[in-house]
């Protein structure tokens, strides 16, 4: 092997044995790259990276599953190298707190899966707080814009150009920032919850073991090979993830004053001045989050970081609910493996929804550009936030069934309005929620603190149905719901709380008039439920988010740079429009943002033939006749009049 410059590597320097073996792993993973090269290709210092392979500083999670997925190429061998990687840092940040090391003996199980469903607990009260202090923010930043003339989030043809000359006034885009950062505290809130279950899970698993023995005094002084060890994977990538929560909780603070110093609010009624109270920290060396003052420089980085790196915390929640075999776990697989556990035979994943590259031409307002010429502006292939994952999916605040009977959540999620479908009348028709679905199957919501699904049963009553779900989403005549730790996806019997599970892990759904889809977790492919059974065929490789239309089932590539059309056979698909944000889709057809200027283009069935209808607009939902926009604030819902960029207002909208 060649020598490589720079400073051969010493002895472990870690202050446990714990952190020790954590500092091998990562000596192992980066194998002969310097320190060097390791501060340039990742985002810590030549001092960290020395620190992070001698054990004299714990490697942070973040920068764990970037070697992870940078130096590991296959996809199963990557999870086996996650789970121990995962195990091992939890031990590492659990011994330097002080704590014993993984537990041996169910009794020692017991105790730590205890004492993480109290951080757990602690940290969903925390979570829910922030949920609510938000909302208030939101509602006053509302109150405090004015309505009048107010073209936010309105079709570019009707919005005015500010005056550059006139001070922008300090809520503007405030209101959005709120918003944006609401759906993160709700994330978190759904990955306490997994830690939460989690942990429960551990207790029960251990309690009636601890008390067998107890009573015998086996637990006192077990022969070698009589117990079967605890597993220490479990502990500790239950620490793993309540470190992540808790680093994003700690951002979330770091977020809320800094949009408290933007608005200029003191007081009481703060964004900063709310009063969060905050549950036992697990530390974690080199965290920044950990600090109560407003982090700058590299902390302050690192915030954006997890803004932009979401994923992370995603996967350690996947890996959490993948060590056991249970009902609530995410099974390890082949990337073969389908999303229904294999019920048929392995096929051999086929490649990601091909990438067009950088010249190919976007859903432009002409048909597709010609050889030789350049696309239009704002046009070109925009760069991938991600290009190794799929966009997480945010709970719907409008929703329209194919008929046009249109729902709409008001802005701090107090209230439910239903359009009459008749001029300018909204009417109210629930309470506080979290997210709207209407379909032919009927009109539902979630419970905003428990997440709980109920049915709309009309004179503004709502019944429970079913219990919290990452995901919902509708089909025809059919409700469906994924499991809060994406280990199962059921279908709603339509009566009572009866639902029925019809496949395994799963890492996003859609749905609509072309069927259930499902992305795989491991892999991102994406399968097609058959209707029978717990079924399911793989239809394509893995892309940035899916669309499911009247008849067809659209993809957007994983580095956003091309649209694909299913070809409703095999694994076969086409590709009819170039970069785009995301995608929408429905009877009425399918619509695409550009990437750089937001603008709205709607597809003409014919390749790369599209015209923009629209500018920036907030929320889209698409009925079999319509395009339906809510915009940012919530305030208002503008229908497309099906020609050219004509928009009409449907009343002040439910949050006038």
């Amino acid at each position: 092997m060649p020598t490589r410059a720079g400073r051969p590597q010493g002895s472990p320097k870690g202050q446990t044995p714990q952190a020790n073996e954590l500092a091998a792993l990562v000596r192992e993973l980066t194998g002969s790259a310097t320190v060097r090269e390791l501060a340039e290709l990742y985002p810590a210092s030549k001092t960290s990276w020395s620190n992070y392979r001698s054990g004299a500083k714990i490697i942070t999670a973040e920068l764990l599953e970037q070697l992870l997925q940078d130096r590991v190429p296959d996809a199963p061998g990557r999870e086996r190298w996650r789970q121990r990687a995962n195990a091992l840092l939890g031990a590492a940040l659990a011994a330097e707190r002080g704590q014993p090391p993984p537990a041996s003996t169910p009794r020692d199980a017991l105790t730590h899966a205890v004492r993480a469903q109290r951080q757990a607990e602690a940290d969903l009260r925390e979570s829910a707080k922030l949920v609510h202090v938000l909302r208030d923010i939101i509602t006053r930043l509302q109150a405090e814009t004015p309505p009048a003339g107010s073209t936010v989030g309105r079709p570019a043809a009707e919005a005015p150009h500010h005056n550059p000359a006139e001070p922008v006034p300090p809520q503007a885009g405030a209101l959005s920032q709120a918003t944006e950062q609401l759906a993160r505290a709700q994330e978190i809130q759904t990955a306490a919850q997994v830690a939460h279950a989690r942990a429960h899970q551990e207790q029960e698993r251990y309690q009636q073991q601890a008390q067998d023995t107890s009573s015998t005094g086996a637990d006192q002084a077990p022969t070698p090979g009589e117990l079967v060890p605890a597993r220490p994977d479990a502990d500790g990538e239950i620490a793993v993830l309540l470190v992540q929560v808790r680093a994003a909780l700690e951002g979330q603070h770091w977020e809320l004053s800094r949009l408290n110093d933007r608005l200029g609010w003191s007081g009481e009624g703060s964004a900063a001045g709310q009063r969060v109270v905050r549950g036992e920290l697990i530390g974690a060396s080199d965290n920044p989050f950990t600090s109560t003052k407003v982090p700058s420089g590299r902390a302050a980085r690192a915030v954006r970081r997890w803004r932009t790196r979401w994923v992370v915390l995603a996967t350690v929640c996947a890996v959490l609910a993948g060590a056991a075999g249970t009902t609530v776990a995410l099974h390890t697989r082949d990337t073969s493996t389908v999303v229904s556990d294999g019920k048929h035979p392995a096929t051999t994943a086929p490649p990601a929804l091909p990438t067009a590259s950088a010249s190919s031409p976007p859903p432009s307002p002409q048909p597709a550009t010609p050889a030789g010429t350049v696309p239009p502006a704002g046009s070109q292939s925009a760069p991938p936030a991600d290009q190794h994952s799929e966009e997480v999916q945010r709970a719907p605040a409008l929703s329209v069934t194919a008929k046009d009977e249109l729902y709409v959540l008001r802005s701090d999620h107090s209230s439910v309005w239903r359009w009459s479908g008749d001029g300018q009348e909204w009417a109210q028709i629930g309470g506080p929620a979290s997210a709207v679905y209407a379909g032919l199957a009927g009109t539902f919501a979630t419970h905003p603190d428990t997440g709980k699904i109920y049915k709309f049963q009309g004179a503004r009553e709502w019944i429970p149905i079913g219990e919290a779900g990452a995901a919902f989403a509708l089909s025809g005549e059919h409700l469906y719901r994924l499991a809060p730790d994406h280990s199962a996806v059921f279908v709603w019997s339509g009566q009572g709380t009866s639902w029925t599970r019809i496949g395994g892990p799963t890492r996003n759904i859609y749905a609509g008039g072309a069927g259930l889809f499902a992305t795989n977790p491991d892999t991102g492919s994406i399968f097609h439920y058959t209707g029978q059974g717990d079924t399911w065929t793989e239809v394509g490789g893995p892309g940035a988010t899916f669309a499911v239309g009247d008849r067809h089932l659209y993809g957007l590539s994983l580095d956003r740079s091309a649209v694909f059309m299913w070809s409703s056979e095999g694994t076969s698909w086409t590709r009819i429009g170039g970069a785009a944000k995301t995608i929408y889709a429905g009877g009425a057809g399918l619509f695409a943002t550009n990437p750089d200027t937001g603008d709205l283009f709607s597809y003409h069935d014919a390749a790369d033939t599209w015209s923009k209808i629209g500018g920036h607009g907030g929320t889209f939902a698409v009925s079999d006749h319509h395009l339906y926009s809510l915009n940012p604030d919530q305030a208002t819902v503008y229908q497309w009049d099906g020609q050219d960029t004509h928009w009409t207002a449907l009343g002040g909208g439910p949050g006038a």
